[in-house]
This record gives C-alpha cells, sequence and structure tokens, in this order.
C-alpha cells in the first residue's frame, strides 16, 4: 500500500529556505572565487612585466643613522639594551 504525501509538505517553508540559502551560498562563494582568479591573473601579469622591465640602477648613496627608520622594537629598547633581550 502506498502512502500518499499531501503537496505541501514538499514544499515546506524550512526546507524551502535552506535550499535557497544554500543556492545563494553557492553562487556568492562562485562570484569569490571568479574574483580571486582575476585578481592572480592581475598579480601574475604584473610580475611578468616586472621581470621584462629593464634593470633600476642603485647607487651606492651614503645612509646617515638618522634617515633609517628603526623598528617599533628598536624604539621601545633602551638604548643600552642587549640584542638578545627581545
Amino acid at each position: 500500500m502506498t502512502v500518499r504525501v499531501p503537496m505541501w509538505r514538499w514544499f515546506a517553508p524550512v526546507p524551502m529556505l535552506a535550499g535557497v540559502a544554500l543556492i545563494a551560498l553557492t553562487c556568492a562563494l562562485g562570484r569569490w572565487q571568479l574574483s580571486r582568479a582575476h585578481e592572480r591573473i592581475e598579480r601574475q601579469a604584473r610580475i611578468v612585466a616586472l621581470e621584462n622591465a629593464p634593470a633600476q640602477r642603485i647607487t651606492a648613496q651614503p645612509v646617515t643613522a638618522d634617515s633609517v627608520t628603526a623598528s617599533w622594537r628598536w624604539k621601545m629598547r633602551p638604548p643600552n639594551a642587549s640584542l638578545l633581550n627581545l
């Protein structure tokens, strides 16, 4: 004997909303993947452009201690502290 399930049971609100949410999530994740692919293509194009660019000349200019920016660790450490006490 076959039991007939009423038609409204097939379209119950909770499973339908879960299905719609799953479809929306899948579409959003697909768009995210496509945007990542475009970013990677742009990054690879930039790398290739930099590889093919002419070399830049680096001059040996003297650097003063005042022009060098120290990291925050160096700024926080007293001037006479040892390097082992980071």
